[in-house]
C-alpha cells in the first residue's frame, strides 16, 4: 500500500537548505522515557537525533525554532540532524577522537565527582528511607493479597477466552458450534490441570508454613519479610508511589536543542527572533567536565556578545539558576558562534576554592602558576613575568583578594622582590608585610612620599638592569632579557621585581606628587617588563585619570571582575572587549572572586579566583619568609630597615 505524502505547512521548511517541502513525514519520536538512559530525570541529557521534545517544552518551541528538516517532521530540533553531520564529515572541523573530559585531567575528575556524587546521594537518600518504604508495602500487602489472589483464581478459571466462548455460544452458526464445542472441552481439561496445580501448591505453602515453626527465628522473619514485600509490590497504587524522589526533575528540564532554541526566542533580539529557523547546532550537546556544553550558530547579525548580556534571561529560559549558566563567544571561529555551558550546580555556592599552593609547593615566576578554576573546574594558570597587569572591578567583588593572591604565588618565588602599596588604608595586605621589600598602607603624606621615593628607585634600577643586559654577551642573553638563569644570580641583580598598587587612583590623582608617580609608574609599565619589573595596577574604575592611558594601553594581563557598564568593561579588559563577548557586565553580586582573564592564551577566559583567607595568607607567607631567609632573600622593609630608605641598596 502505498503511503500518502502531505506538503509541510508553509514555513516549516527551509528551501536554502534544498529541503523537499513533500518530504514523508518522519518516523514517530520514541517515548521521552526511552531517552533518559541511565541518565536521572533531573539532570540534564545530550539531544539524541530523533529524541522527543521534553513535556516541560511547550509548543511554542517547536513554532520559534527551525525548519522541518533540522526538526524531522513533527518531532524535536535536533541538535546534530543527519544531513548537518553528512556535511560535517565532508568540510567541517573533525571532532577529537578522544573526548576532552577524557583527555583533560580536571575535566574527567570532575565527571567523575559528579557521578560519584549523583550515585552516593541517591543511595543515601534511599537507604535512609528504606524502613518507611518497608513500611508504605507492608500497608498494602493486603490489598497485594487479595490482588494476587484474585489473578490466581481468573487464571485457574482460564477466563482470558471467556468472551469468546460468550459469544461462540450464542451464535446459530453449525461451524460456530462445534468450534464451540472443542473450545469448551479443552477450556475444562485447561481448569481441572490448573486447579490441580493450584491445590498443590496451597498445600505445599500450608506445608511450608506449618514446618516454620521448626526454623530459626532469622530465617523465618526472612521469609516474612520476603512475603510482606512481594504482597506489598503487587499492591502498588500509581498514583501513591512507595519511594520518595531524590531529586526534583521538574525545576531542571533537560538541556535539549528545543529549550536551548526556546530560551534564545525569551531574549527579546528582535534580529535573533526575526531569523530564529537559521539557529544552527553544529555539533552535538556533549558531557563537559561537571555540565553540559552547547556549540550554538546565531543568525546572521547576532553575536555571542548579545546573548551573554542577557544571560538573566537566558537562565530563566533554561530553568537554572543563573551562576549555572555561561555563555561565552568564540571568535576564532566567528562571532556568532555561542559555546553555552551549563553547570551540574551553582560555581558560586559551595566550598570556596581551596588553592593549589595553600598547603605547599613553590612557584618559578617565570612560569605559569595557579590561581583558580574555570566554569568547567578546570585549572587556571597565569604568568605575570615580562607583563604588566591591570586588575579592575566594583567595590567589594573581591579586586584586593585577587591582587593579593597575585602576590602571595610570587612571595613562594624567593627571587622575586615585592613592592607592595595599598592605598586603601585596609588590613588586607598585612599578611604580605613580612616578606615584603617595600610596603605601605594608606595614602598620608608620608605614605605617598614612601612610593614616591620607592619608584624613583625602581626606575634607577631598571636603567641599571638595561645596562647590565647590553654588557652581557648574547650567549649568556640571547634576547637582551633577563632569564631564570640570570635571575638566580644575585650579583647581577636581574631578579624579578612584582610592583602592586591597589587603589592606584589615590596616587595618581594625589594633588602633589601625582604628575611624578605617573611620570614614573608609566615608564615602569612600559619598559620594565622587558627588564624584569613587573607593575600590576587595581581600581574601581580604570578611566584617564584613575589610570593614565598610557598604562591601560600597555597593560598585556587584564583581570575584569564585575563592573557596571561597558565602558568600563572595555576601560579593563580593552577596547571592543565587549563587542568580542567578554562582558564581566553579566556576573552578579553574588559572583564574588570571578572575572574574565585577558592574557592567557588567545581568547579571555572566566575564571573563579581561589580564596584565601588572612590566616591562610599568614601561613603562605610564614613558609614564604622561611624560604626566603634560607636563600638569603630578606631585604628592604622586611629586614627592618628605615621607612624613609626602602631601597637602600640603590
Amino acid at each position: 500500500m502505498s503511503r500518502r505524502w502531505r506538503p509541510a505547512a508553509r514555513g516549516d521548511h527551509n528551501n536554502d537548505e534544498g529541503v523537499n517541502p513533500y518530504a514523508p513525514p518522519a518516523a514517530p519520536a520514541p517515548p521521552a522515557a526511552a531517552l533518559a538512559g541511565a541518565v536521572p530525570d533531573n539532570e540534564p541529557v545530550p539531544a539524541p537525533a530523533g529524541a522527543g521534545r521534553p513535556a516541560d517544552v511547550g509548543p511554542g518551541a517547536r513554532a520559534w525554532g527551525g525548519s522541518n528538516a533540522r526538526r524531522g517532521g513533527d518531532g524535536p530540533l535536533l541538535a546534530d540532524p543527519p544531513e548537518r553531520a553528512r556535511e560535517g564529515a565532508r568540510a567541517g572541523a573533525r571532532r577529537a577522537v578522544v573526548p576532552v573530559w577524557v583527555r583533560d585531567r580536571a575535566a574527567a575528575r570532575a565527571a567523575v565527582v559528579w557521578a560519584a556524587g549523583h550515585v552516593g546521594h541517591h543511595a543515601a537518600f534511599h537507604g535512609l528511607r528504606l524502613p518507611v518504604y518497608w513500611a508504605r508495602l507492608a500497608a498494602r500487602a493486603p490489598a497485594g493479597a487479595g490482588r494476587t489472589a484474585r489473578t490466581l483464581t481468573t487464571w485457574a478459571r482460564d477466563e482470558e477466552g471467556a468472551a469468546a466462548r460468550r459469544t461462540l455460544a450464542r451464535s446459530a452458526d453449525p461451524r460456530e458450534v462445534a468450534a464451540f464445542a472443542r473450545i469448551d472441552r479443552d477450556h475444562r481439561q485447561v481448569v481441572r490441570l490448573r486447579t490441580a496445580g493450584l491445590v498443590a501448591a496451597m498445600v505445599a505453602v500450608a506445608a511450608l508454613v506449618v514446618s516454620a515453626r521448626t526454623w530459626p527465628p532469622g530465617h523465618v522473619a526472612a521469609v516474612v519479610l520476603a512475603v510482606v514485600t512481594g504482597l506489598g509490590v503487587a499492591g502498588r497504587s500509581p498514583d501513591r508511589p512507595v519511594t520518595t524522589r531524590a531529586a526534583d526533575h521538574v525545576s531542571v528540564p533537560r538541556l535539549t536543542a528545543d529549550l536551548i532554541t526556546t530560551a534564545l526566542g525569551s531574549l527579546g533580539i528582535a534580529q535573533l527572533n526575526r531569523a530564529a529557523a537559521e539557529v544552527r547546532f553544529p555539533s552535538p550537546i556533549v558531557r563537559d567536565g561537571a555540565g553540559w556544553r552547547a556549540d550554538i550558530d546565531l543568525p546572521a547579525g547576532v553575536t555571542a556578545g548579545d546573548v551573554a548580556d542577557r544571560r538573566d534571561r537566558l537562565a530563566s529560559g533554561l530553568r537554572r539558576p543563573v551562576a549555572c549558566v555561561w555563555p561565552e563567544g568564540a571568535p576564532d571561529v566567528h562571532t556568532g558562534r555561542l559555546v553555552l555551558w551549563v553547570a551540574d550546580k551553582p560555581m558560586n555556592t559551595g566550598r570556596p576554592l581551596v588553592w593549589d599552593l595553600a598547603a605547599k609547593g613553590t612557584v618559578d615566576f617565570f612560569n605559569p602558576f595557579p590561581i583558580g578554576l574555570d566554569p568547567r573546574g578546570r585549572t587556571v594558570t597565569t604568568e605575570l613575568m615580562f607583563a604588566s597587569g591591570i586588575v579592575g572591578a566594583q567595590p567589594r567583588m573581591g579586586k584586593s583578594f585577587v591582587l593579593r593572591l597575585l602576590a602571595l604565588a610570587a612571595s613562594l618565588d624567593p627571587r622575586v622582590e615585592l613592592h607592595l602599596f595599598d592605598l586603601k588604608g585596609g588590613a588586607d595586605w598585612l599578611p604580605l608585610e613580612p616578606v615584603a621589600h617595600a610596603f605601605r598602607i594608606g595614602d598620608d603624606p608620608d605614605d605617598i612620599a614612601y612610593l614616591l621615593a620607592d619608584l624613583r628607585a625602581l626606575a634607577k634600577d631598571m636603567a641599571h638592569r638595561y645596562k647590565t643586559l647590553r654588557s652581557l654577551g648574547r650567549d649568556v642573553c640571547p634576547e637582551g632579557k633577563t632569564t631564570p638563569a640570570l635571575a638566580s644570580r644575585r650579583g647581577l641583580g636581574l631578579h624579578p621585581v612584582l610592583l602592586v598598587l591597589d587603589e592606584c587612583q589615590r596616587a595618581f590623582e594625589h594633588p602633589a606628587a601625582g604628575k611624578e608617580i605617573t611620570m614614573l609608574a608609566e615608564d615602569l609599565a612600559r619598559r620594565g617588563p622587558a627588564a624584569g619589573l613587573v607593575v600590576v595596577f587595581a581600581t574601581q574604575r580604570p578611566d584617564a585619570k584613575s589610570l593614565p592611558t598610557t598604562i591601560a594601553s600597555n597593560a598585556s594581563w587584564r583581570f575584569c571582575l564585575r563592573v557596571a557598564g561597558q565602558v568600563e568593561n572595555d576601560m579593563v579588559l580593552g577596547t571592543s572587549s565587549y563587542r568580542a563577548g567578554a562582558r564581566a557586565t553579566m556576573f552578579a553580586r553574588t559572583d564574588k572572586g570571578m572575572g574574565y582573564l585577558v592574557g592567557e592564551g588567545d581568547e579571555p577566559v572566566i575564571v573563579r579566583a581561589a580564596y584565601i583567607d588572612a590566616d591562610a595568607a599568614d601561613k603562605i607567607t610564614a613558609r614564604a619568609r622561611a624560604a626566603r631567609l634560607a636563600a638569603g632573600r630578606i631585604t628592604g622593609h622586611a629586614a627592618g630597615h628605615a621607612p624613609d630608605n626602602p631601597n637602600p641598596e640603590s
